[in-house]
């Protein structure tokens, strides 16, 4: 795959690499989306990133962005901050959004915005991953279920009552399935009690002080999370909305404010797909092998 002269012809490419997986959309230059693709990445991140550029190998690439944090990116690619491309994209969607709550695999925050879809401010959570989404993909690891969507699903089929599993804490919460599981406690239940946990941990330290205002969307990977969404709505006591392409918004809002980039008149830098990640290609996946004498 050669580099191509800069052109504002073709496909701008939105991508987003997270703690777990990889999200791209690719869009014309006036702004359609052409389509989108989602891949869990393994800590590999070049893999499946090559896996998901396949297809644009031998079209016109305009150009390339991503929210921010994607410090393993090359000069070729435009960063933008991450809480403006959600913005954009719930601006691009129409959406008319008052909060946005952004849940991915190793935090989560809530952008909050005026009428008129101005910022207002932002509420986040630590820099630890404890309490995020990858807590739930390390629970369905320990409870031997496919993945969190499998997790989700048995979640919404409970109907008893739950154990109490700690969400802030993966040690603990090894503990608590155990103590659960010898008490008898079903699985539906103890999947019902995890998303539950998550759900509790993200309204303590967003919505403590006061419910966000309607319309509020969620997006993120744990926004496919049916359970998580449904006990954050008990809990607020309002409706969050999910939008299709929700996993999607920081690619589709970065890859939008490209698009406005180009469109007046910014240069065109030139693409070369295999080469779009810098030397760094394995971060450090939530469920690293422990090494010896480390708590499991």
């Amino acid at each position: 795959m050669h580099g191509q002269k800069p052109s504002h012809k073709g496909l701008i490419l939105g991508i987003d690499v997270g703690s777990v997986s990889v999200s791209l959309v690719a869009m014309d230059l006036e702004g359609k989306l052409k389509e989108h693709s989602y891949l869990l990445h393994h800590g590999i991140i070049r893999g499946a990133l090559d896996e998901l550029l396949k297809k644009y190998g031998d079209q016109e690439i305009a150009g390339v962005a991503a929210p921010s944090g994607q410090s393993h990116f090359t000069e070729q690619v435009r960063v933008f901050d991450q809480q403006v491309a959600l913005m954009e994209a719930a601006s691009q969607l129409d959406l008319h959004a008052r909060s946005i709550l952004h849940v991915g695999a190793e935090r989560f925050y809530l952008v909050e915005m005026d009428p008129e879809g101005n910022y207002l401010q932002t509420s986040q959570s630590s820099s630890c991953a404890a309490g995020t989404g990858s807590f739930l993909d390390q629970q369905a690891l320990r409870l031997n279920l496919k993945d969190t969507g499998h997790l989700s699903d048995m979640a919404l089929k409970n109907s008893s009552v739950i154990p109490d599993i700690a969400a802030r804490c993966s040690v603990f919460a090894k503990t608590d399935l155990i103590h659960a599981q010898q008490k008898g406690y079903g699985l539906e239940a103890i999947c019902d009690s995890l998303c539950k946990g998550l759900s509790d941990n993200i309204s303590d330290t967003l919505f403590n002080k006061s419910v966000p205002e309607s319309p509020i969307y969620m997006s993120g990977g744990v926004s496919r999370n049916q359970s998580v969404v449904r006990h954050l709505q008990r809990i607020i006591g309002k409706e969050i909305l999910i939008h299709p392409l929700s996993e999607h918004w920081p690619a589709l809002g970065a890859a939008h404010l490209l698009q406005k980039e180009l469109k007046a008149g910014k240069k065109a830098v030139s693409v070369d797909l295999s080469r779009l990640l810098g030397e760094q290609e394995i971060l450090e996946y939530f469920f690293k092998r422990l090494k010896k004498g480390e708590f499991v």
